[in-house]
């Protein structure tokens, strides 16, 4: 990594990019927790409430965004603090502010602060690593988490693929969820992984085969999961990508324009045309199946529209018991991300989060034309907001912390915030591609 200071180049020290790429691997791998029933032991066929809560993990989520904070500013990096998303942060100081009305209080300050933690950490990071670095980690992990779930599906089934004897998951067994722990996370992952290898080849290993293996087994995963959100939403990025390109000279505004009127053509030829597309999903006119759940979830909502009933225990405190009362053991949330946000923390929550998104995609789509050629690391990171927009129909964890889809959400959020700020503030120095990060990952 480069810095003009005083019209001459200095180099960051390397063994400090060297720890920084170490605490970037632990940072996304203890969110995501690949291996969560293999490492914390869970029995599936056991009701959650039963089961013995294996503290290390959440230890570990507050432990190491303290670590990466601290190494930052050791590193003399305090200026991180300066490129936080405004909106993002807001909402992340509105989720710990939420224990004032929660429901349950604790459960609220926990994950309120954790969540802060982790978006300060995502950008002390960035602070410290070039944008090349940070997109080849991912890259590699999306390799990691894809790869090991299909050899875990196939060669460990009573871990990899649902159980029949599966307490409150049944209903999916013989359905992969790979070394996370749900179908429908690992269909979400192979979706944002599928994209990532098919437009960002050129970060990735230099392996021969290393690409075609990458995508077949992503596709594999995305499949066998049989995760209709995750299916849709790769079809949906893969559309939308189609038309940024397509589109890639024209002003960022004449793109998101061109996108949405196409996309409201297309959706006016299948209504014209009878088409009964969404049966091939096996899933009504809302696309999700899950209509009747998020009927349910509205009177709730209506019971604190506004700041909502505290961050976190909206889904679980408030609407989990009814919802299982209802629906079964299967169905403790609501299925979507934007009624989730509204239970959280309401309409001013809400519309901080989708503020923030929009505001980052925008700016993102503007810094990546701005680049040039068309396969660039902004490109790469706002695939993960794009697609949460989307996913967020479907499921509720892409708007939050836990989870594949909803930390590295939330990661490129801040990740291209934080870029465009950096590119903004100083000027960059020409140097060879990837002169930088051959030696650190």
């Amino acid at each position: 990594m480069y810095h003009v200071i005083g019209g001459r180049v200095e180099q960051a020290p390397e063994d400090h990019q060297r720890t920084a790429v170490v605490l970037l691997y632990c940072l996304i791998l203890v969110f995501i927790y690949p291996f969560m029933l293999l490492i914390s032991g869970v029995d599936t066929s056991v009701p959650a409430a039963l089961q013995t809560e294996n503290k290390t993990i959440y230890w570990l989520r507050y432990f190491v965004p303290l670590l990466c904070i601290g190494f930052a500013l050791a590193c003399g990096k305090s200026n991180f603090l300066l490129h936080l998303p405004p909106a993002l942060l807001l909402y992340s100081v509105l989720c710990l502010l939420s224990v004032a009305w929660s429901e349950d209080p604790y459960p609220s300050f926990k994950y309120g602060l954790r969540l802060l933690l982790y978006v300060v950490a995502v950008a002390a990071l960035c602070e410290v690593l070039s944008l090349e670095i940070v997109c080849r980690v991912l890259l590699k992990i999306f390799a990691f988490i894809i790869l090991s779930s299909v050899a875990l599906a196939i060669l460990a089934p009573g871990y990899g693929t649902h159980q029949a004897s599966d307490a409150s998951q049944s209903v999916h067994a013989g359905l992969w969820r790979g070394v996370t722990g749900h179908k429908n996370e690992l269909g979400a992952m192979a979706s944002c992984a599928m994209i990532a290898f098919l437009f960002s080849s050129h970060l990735g290993s230099s392996l021969l085969g290393f690409r075609p293996t990458c995508l077949a087994a992503s596709v594999a995963c995305l499949i066998f999961a049989g995760s209709a959100g995750g299916l849709v939403s790769a079809i949906t990025v893969l559309t939308i990508y189609f038309f940024i390109y397509l589109t890639w000279r024209w002003p960022v505004a004449f793109t998101w324009l061109f996108v949405f009127t196409a996309g409201a053509a297309l959706a006016v030829v299948l209504l014209a045309a009878d088409i009964d597309t969404l049966s091939l999903l096996g899933r009504d006119s809302t696309l999700t199946g899950r209509t009747a759940i998020w009927q349910a979830v509205l009177p709730m909502i209506a019971d604190s529209p506004l700041l909502g009933h505290g961050y976190y225990t909206g889904p679980t405190a408030v609407a989990g018991p009814r919802l299982m009362q209802l629906f079964g053991p299967a169905i403790s949330d609501p299925h979507n991300g934007y009624l989730t946000l509204l239970l959280d923390t309401g309409i001013a929550g809400l519309s901080l989060y989708l503020y923030s998104v929009l505001r980052v995609i925008f700016m993102g789509m503007t810094q990546a034309k701005h680049e040039g050629r068309r396969p660039n690391c902004f490109m790469f990171l706002l695939i993960t907001p794009i697609l949460g927009i989307v996913l967020a129909f479907f499921e509720g964890h892409p708007v939050g912390d836990e989870g594949s889809i909803g930390t590295l959400n939330f990661f490129g959020l801040v990740a291209i915030y934080s870029y465009v700020k950096q590119s903004q503030a100083k000027p960059e120095v020409a140097r060879e591609p990837g002169r930088d990060v051959g030696v650190l990952i």
